[in-house]
């Protein structure tokens, strides 16, 4: 436009020249004008073609951002200096009854149920600051109230010190479901928190009572181990005493044997004498071992063949014994009627299979069998036996013994063969209980 004046206030000073002197305006500085003139008016197409490439940049740039604004899945709204709307898309006017005529040129505030400070509050001071906020307030619709979510930045800014142009930019979200959640949420915990109170008070309480049931339990546990002691102390000086008081009466035996004269009188003491020593190397055993509810079945027989053999084996005679056990425990129901039938079947062996000084082998062995069962047998290779062998019609006490001790007190079988010496076979059950085996004596024949 300046250059446009220039040319134009030089033509006109040309033309006042020529009628001042009354001559015709030079033809050559007309030209020049014109030149000029046609010059700037071709700058002026060009920019009015880019000026209307502008516009149309323009209007497809507006048009794209209302668009954006006017679609927008949230709410939006321009509001000026006094809060009033000057413009909302439809997300945000369809959160108010009314739609858009009833929000525009409208306060916002008015639709905020009061308190309205809650909104004023942040609206202000970006209005003063510039500084983008954001709230959570509650609006009215018809009779209804939902819960808003708010945030607030400058649009325009003219005039950083002219409040009144300012536009400002409002996004607003209803949010009452999430309100309801972070409520439910809230109360959830708040519940929570209570029954967690509740249940470590009851874990406490519970702890409390198990500590006083457990230091409860750690005396009685303290006494029950006291007893235990006392009773076992007791339980060994029982068979301490059982075994003293038996070797009184082998002592006794002994004693009255040795003022008789009947050879065969003398025997019967001297095997009553080996019976007790017989059921007191048990007692003695129990009293030297930590365990006093079992005994070693093995290391019971090798002491009591040593015995045996000790009183029974004359000078000059020379049978060899072979004991060949498993590592079998027995409690005391079955270790003392095994303990005299192996007495029995070693005495009759030493005494009767090898006359004259013969030479001879003793077998023991004792072994686990099917059934949990245990199978004693005593063999001899001497002269053997005859007869036939049973309870019913056996004459000597001492086989008779036998018979009773393994049908009566064991609750087993016995089998006798004479092949080439004697051999008993003995099959009782190791854990059969009391009541299945007869509490009775062991010789009740004798007796009648």
């Amino acid at each position: 436009m300046e250059k446009f004046a220039t040319l134009r206030a030089k033509a006109e000073s040309m033309l006042t020249d020529a009628r001042r002197i009354k001559t015709k305006p030079d033809i050559q500085d007309l030209k020049e004008i014109i030149h000029e003139l046609d010059v700037y008016r071709i700058e002026l197409e060009i920019q009015n073609d880019q000026l209307r490439e502008s516009q149309a940049a323009f209007e497809m740039s507006r048009r794209e951002f209302f668009e954006l604004f006017e679609f927008a899945p949230i709410g939006y709204a321009v509001l000026n200096h006094d809060g009033r709307v000057e413009q909302i898309n439809r997300a945000g006017a369809l959160l108010f009854e009314g739609g858009k005529k009833k929000v525009m040129n409208a306060r916002l505030s008015a639709f905020v149920l009061p308190p309205v400070a809650g909104f004023l509050k942040p609206f202000n001071e970006v209005l003063q600051s510039g500084n983008p906020r954001s709230t959570e307030v509650q609006f009215i619709r018809g009779k209804e109230r939902f819960w808003a979510g708010l945030e607030f930045s400058i649009l325009t800014q003219e005039d950083s010190q002219d409040s009144q142009k300012k536009k400002i930019l409002c996004a607003v979200s209803d949010i009452t479901e999430q309100k309801k959640a972070k409520e439910e949420l809230a109360a959830h915990r708040d519940r929570l928190e209570i029954l967690v109170k509740k249940r470590t008070r009851e874990l406490e309480e519970t702890n409390l009572r198990l500590q006083n049931e457990i230091e409860s339990r750690k005396q009685s546990e303290a006494q029950i181990a006291a007893s235990l002691r006392e009773k076992e102390v007791l339980l060994r000086e029982i068979h301490h005493r059982v075994k003293n008081n038996m070797q009184v009466i082998s002592s006794l035996l002994n004693h009255q044997a040795r003022k008789i004269r009947e050879p065969k009188v003398r025997e019967m003491f001297m095997e009553s004498q080996s019976r007790i020593r017989a059921m007191s190397l048990i007692h003695e055993t129990l009293y030297g071992q930590n365990c006093l509810a079992e005994i070693n079945f093995r290391d019971y027989l090798s002491s009591l063949c040593e015995n045996l053999f000790r009183i029974y084996v004359p000078r000059g005679s020379t049978p060899k014994l072979s004991v060949d056990t498993e590592d079998i425990t027995l409690d005391i129901d079955r270790a003392v009627p095994c303990g005299l039938i192996v007495n029995e079947l070693i005495s009759n062996s030493l005494k009767y299979a090898f006359p004259e000084g013969r030479d001879g082998l003793i077998e023991i062995s004792a072994r686990s069998a099917e059934n949990n069962c245990i199978e004693l047998r005593i063999r001899d290779n001497g002269i053997g036996i005859s007869g036939e062998i049973a309870p019913e019609n056996t004459e000597t006490m001492g086989l008779q013994m036998v018979f009773s001790l393994v049908n009566r007190q064991l609750g087993g079988t016995v089998s006798v063969k004479k092949d080439k010496g004697t051999a008993f076979t003995i099959l009782f059950d190791r854990n059969k209980s009391k009541e299945r085996i007869q509490d009775a004596h062991i010789l009740p024949d004798i007796r009648k």
